[in-house]
């Protein structure tokens, strides 16, 4: 007998491209090289809600990261001001968190940089550039502000008051 599949074992056809057979028949999607289906599941009992889910979990997890190696390098640039010129080191800390938010808040997504291209970019008759995250990055302006700057400036207030 001569059937147009040839895997076809038994008379079942087999399966579709991009699917695996499953123990009872049913066909379920392939996993991909990142072990996520394209459903977006990991074939666990974990269902992932789709593609911005990991990268608001990335997002988070970067803001996070680049607060509190802020507060620490902050924390010791005071202790260094505190040994060196004496005072209070919690009002001093509060000072610094809420500059350092600022400049955060400022300087976070390189508006500083973009707007002194403006004049060459319009001299080559290039578009402005865009607002995205990039080089691995996840946290546009928005979310450095929101995330990492004004957490900041908020802390240095709570420390001052």
């Amino acid at each position: 007998m001569s059937t147009p599949y040839p895997d076809a074992v038994n008379g079942n056809r087999a399966p579709r491209r991009g699917t695996v057979r499953a123990e009872a028949g049913r066909r379920r999607a392939a996993p991909s090289a990142s072990g996520q289906r394209r459903d977006g599941s990991t074939g666990d009992n974990v269902r992932l809600r789709g593609w911005w889910t990991m990268t608001v979990v990335r997002g988070l997890r970067e803001a996070l990261v680049l607060f509190v190696i802020a507060v620490l390098l902050v924390a010791v640039a005071v202790a260094l001001w505190v040994a060196v010129a004496g005072g209070d080191y919690t009002n001093r800390l509060g000072i610094a968190l809420i500059v350092v938010g600022a400049l955060f808040g400022v300087t976070g997504d390189l508006t500083l940089s973009r707007i002194g291209m403006l004049g060459p970019r319009a001299t080559f008759g290039v578009a402005p550039e865009r607002e995205e995250a990039g080089g691995g990055r996840v946290l546009t302006g928005v979310g450095m502000f929101l995330f990492v700057g004004l957490p900041l400036i908020l802390a240095g207030v709570l420390l001052i008051t």
